[in-house]
């Protein structure tokens, strides 16, 4: 699968190359995510792939009586492969200059969805799987079944940084205010109140206890589909570039949380269709999975940390962990019971019949069949052995009914 997206020509990132820069990830990150989302060209587990091709499209707006369009730019495209599991491809969108608060929002709603039409009749998503994915599709159809489209729900997910130039654009009220209607999608000014979808006090609390305001000039807030910061004079460089603390670490552990929580929508579909002897293979994948992955701190700064916990929160990813370290537990006690009941019985069976006095007459009573039958001692054998043969797969349709389903599902 490399392959093809190699001859599109995506090339292999190995992280940086200069000795600094190698120090600064080294002295910023723990080896666990750092060696994850920051792999170097000797790890064959986790593989990222870039592009940087501009491509412009224009999407229309998603009420169908609107006639608005809205061009953005797509300017890069990373791929993160992990061995086993869900990988995931991230766009690098940049949005027109001199937009009001209100084209950014219309944007943001429009480039979120799956479906929203582009340019020509094509979805949004048919159009970055052709120009992006190597042809990859991201949605079922009735020919073609996208396990992953099982796990990513009808929207994409965002990471927004909106800098203002000045800190006199924008209060610390409005900017929170702000921060709430840019993460959750809302018309610009709905947290201020008084508008048709403005929200409840208390779910206003309740959503903005994801916050993080570490300092004065910049906040951002994770919520479970994307993660939005707003800002004065926080994201660029001193060359003027997007700071790689914004466009590479905190990017990516948002996009390592999201990874995270895919693979836990995975394995719970998993089990849910799972049979008794998968159950114990995906139960021994999973908790793999968590051995891998499943780590509490990422940095030996603060920040990064911040974000990593504020982001896992808002994915709620700790109770769904043990909700479903739970259930795999439930499930495996009642097919151990379940197991456990048929064994007894059959343990009983085999006990009675070794009881039977019968057993010591058997030779008289294969004499007295072959005389009844007129059968040969060849054709009694055959007729035994097919016996035996229909009591044997009896048995172990007993113990197994999916495997002997499956078989003849097969056939």
């Amino acid at each position: 699968s490399c392959q093809r997206f190699e001859l599109k020509g995506y090339k292999r990132d190995i992280g940086p190359e200069d000795e600094y820069s190698k120090k600064i990830l080294k002295d910023t990150l723990y080896p666990d995510f750092r060696k994850i989302m920051f792999s170097d060209a000797k790890d064959q587990h986790h593989v990222r792939y870039v592009i940087n091709s501009k491509s412009s499209i224009a999407i229309h707006d998603f009420d169908n009586k609107s006639t608005q369009t809205y061009t953005v730019s797509v300017v890069q495209c990373e791929l993160y492969l992990f061995r086993g599991h869900i990988g995931l491809f991230s766009l690098k969108i940049q949005l027109q200059d001199g937009l009001t608060l209100n084209d950014i929002r219309n944007h943001l709603f429009n480039i979120r969805l799956f479906d929203v039409r582009c340019e020509g009749g094509q979805a949004w998503h048919e159009w970055i799987s052709k120009n992006y994915l190597a042809g990859i599709s991201l949605r079922s159809t009735e020919s073609e079944i996208v396990e992953a489209d099982e796990y990513s729900g009808s929207k994409f997910k965002l990471f927004t940084a909106i800098q203002f130039n000045s800190s006199d654009q924008i209060t610390a009220m409005d900017r929170k205010e702000l921060l709430y209607d840019i993460g959750t999608i809302s018309h610009i000014g709905s947290a201020k109140g008084g508008k048709y979808f403005s929200p409840d006090p208390a779910y206003y609390e309740t959503v903005m206890q994801n916050r993080v305001a570490a300092y004065q000039n910049w906040e951002a807030i994770c919520l479970f589909d994307s993660f939005s910061c707003i800002g004065t004079n926080f994201l660029l460089d001193r060359e003027g570039g997007i700071s790689p603390s914004w466009d590479q670490t905190y990017f990516r552990v948002y996009l390592f949380r999201l990874f995270f929580k895919y693979n836990l929508y995975r394995y719970n579909s998993l089990v849910a269709d799972s049979d008794s002897d998968k159950l114990v293979k995906h139960r021994d994948q999973f908790e793999e999975f968590l051995n891998q992955y499943n780590i509490s701190h990422i940095s030996f700064n603060f920040l990064p940390n911040l974000i990593f916990e504020k982001a896992g929160s808002a994915l709620d990813l700790r109770a769904e962990i043990e909700m479903f370290r739970e259930r795999i537990k439930n499930l495996s006690t009642a097919i151990q019971e379940k197991k456990q009941a048929k064994t007894n019985f059959l343990l009983q069976l085999v006990t009675g019949l070794s009881g039977l006095s019968v057993l010591s007459d058997l030779p008289s009573i294969i004499d007295q069949v072959l005389e009844f039958t007129h059968w040969t001692k060849m054709e009694l054998s055959i007729y035994v052995i097919l016996l035996l043969f229909l009591m044997g797969f009896g048995v172990f349709y007993y113990l197994k009914p999916e495997q002997v389903k499956k078989w003849f599902a097969r056939k």
